[in-house]
């Protein structure tokens, strides 16, 4: 049953819990079936639901967010690799690569396969590439 002045999608909750009460076929078995996006033939699923919008705008929001702190690292990596002395640059490459790992794996998530031009951005060389996703034995 619709509450006036609820998002649609504590409605649909709150009528779910209603029936669970209720002992009705649609109890327990199925709020823990739930998920937060409607099917898509449910009535009204063309319209959008507001709250779930949000969620996905925030969900958005922080892929982009943690594909830039991502970057920011990779960066980060490879200044200290061009200035680390012959007996740290072992460790420093590692590291690089380790950062560079992490930041590919983030843009696949978002979306983006392509990494070629973003990697010669961020100044990554050959030498790291090498090591991406490569463990050093021990």
């Amino acid at each position: 049953m619709a509450v006036p002045g609820r998002s649609p999608s504590a409605n649909i909750a709150s009528s779910s819990c209603a029936a669970a009460e209720a002992g009705s076929p649609a109890g327990p078995a199925y709020i823990g079936a739930m998920t937060l996006r409607m099917p898509i033939n449910a009535p009204g699923a063309g319209r959008g639901d507001a709250a779930f919008d949000m969620l996905q705008h925030e969900l958005l929001a922080e892929k982009a967010a943690s594909l830039g702190r991502a970057g920011a690292e990779v960066g980060r990596r490879i200044a200290a690799l061009h200035e680390t002395g012959p007996d740290e640059r072992d460790a420093a490459v590692q590291h690089a690569a380790d950062a560079v790992f992490a930041f590919v794996v983030q843009r696949d998530l978002c979306g983006l396969h392509v990494h070629e031009e973003a990697l010669a951005a961020l100044g990554v060389t050959r030498e790291v590439m090498a090591r991406v996703g490569a463990r050093p034995p021990g």
